[in-house]
């Protein structure tokens, strides 16, 4: 590893551009990007040493039930939401 860096460093740039910060407004879309990157190296070695399958990450349950009232905010409900709107009707 040498001391001083140059311009066209590949390595460093590459480590800086993987690193998500907080309050980067492209977080989420990096975040999903490394996250689709490790779920298709997962799944293209599906066998390890002796034959051995590795485990593939799991992503985060979604609601599945009947659509839902749309909202101000755009907020998707909750994957354990029953269904039953429970407000006092003020946004309606």
């Amino acid at each position: 590893m040498p001391l001083a860096r140059r311009v066209e460093d590949t390595h460093l740039e590459e480590s800086r551009k993987s690193i998500i910060r907080d309050g980067d407004p492209m977080a989420m879309y990096a975040y999903k990007k490394q996250q689709d990157e490790q779920m298709t190296s997962s799944q293209s070695r599906n066998n390890g040493i002796n034959g051995e399958t590795t485990s593939v990450p799991l992503r985060k349950p979604v609601y599945k039930g009947p659509p839902p009232k749309s909202n101000r905010y755009g907020i998707r409900p909750g994957y354990r939401w029953d269904g039953i709107d429970r407000g006092n009707g003020f946004e309606d």
